[in-house]
This record gives structure tokens, sequence and C-alpha cells, in this order.
């Protein structure tokens, strides 16, 4: 288990776990509608949320493996939010909020006759380890 933890604090694997399961649970059908002996499932890509929450795990992407691209695209990073970027990976919580505010606004709207499926639970997955990946993740630089 010390290993584990120890593998976590080193690398970023909380951070691109989370993006993987933000996008797979816009992909993958978010609930289920049973109305009148009628079934139908839907994504939440389906909706302009779904490709919200894709954006916003590019702004992911971008924030959390900053080193990595900033090796290809230098520039993507010479400005005043590349260095605040750099300084602080906190900045991550931002964007995370956001997919979790998103999540919590589309559990509220669908009630009754709906079931949650699995990217409803993909989605929380995603915030829960996108929120601890700035407090557990330990640059070794």
């Amino acid at each position: 288990m010390k290993q584990i933890m120890e593998k976590v604090k080193s690398t970023k694997i909380l951070a691109i776990i989370g993006i993987i399961l933000a996008i797979l649970g816009t992909l993958i059908p978010y609930a289920k509608i049973d109305l009148w002996r009628t079934t139908k499932s839907f994504s939440l890509i389906q909706e302009s949320k779904g490709w919200f929450i894709l954006a916003i795990s590019i702004i992911q992407v971008l924030i959390c493996l900053h080193n990595v691209i900033e090796k290809y695209i230098p520039k993507l990073y010479a400005n005043k939010v590349g260095e605040i970027i750099k300084k602080n990976q906190k900045v991550s919580i931002i964007p995370t909020i956001i997919i979790l505010i998103i999540t919590i606004l589309e559990y509220n709207k669908v009630s009754g006759f709906v079931t949650l499926q699995l990217g409803f639970y993909l989605l929380i997955l995603s915030c829960i380890s996108m929120l601890l990946y700035p407090f557990i993740y330990k640059n070794n630089q």
C-alpha cells in the first residue's frame, strides 16, 4: 500500500485518471428514462453540457500536464496564465469544480422516472480524483 501511495504522490496518475473518467462520463450513458414501457438512455455528449465538459477536460490536460506539453509547445505557457499554472497545481481545482457543478445540476434536473447510469458515477469519480490530485501530488523537481 505504501508503494502505491508513493507512486500516486510522485506521478500525475490521479490527474490522468480524472481526465479520462470525465471524458468517458460524457460519452457513456448518463441516465435512463423509463416511461410507459419505453426506455431511453442519454449521455451528456448529446447536449451542450457534454461538449463543455470535454472542453474543460482539455483545459485540465493543459493545466495538469503542463511540464510535458511545454517541452513541445513552449509559447503556450509564455504568458501570465502559464506562469500561474507552473507555480501552483491547485489551479486545476477550478475546472474540476465547474464539472462538479454541472454534474450536480444535471442530477437535480433528472428525477422521478430517471435512473442514473455509469456516466454519472464516472463524472463523480473524476471530480474526486481531480480534487485529490493537487493536494496529493508532490513535484520532485
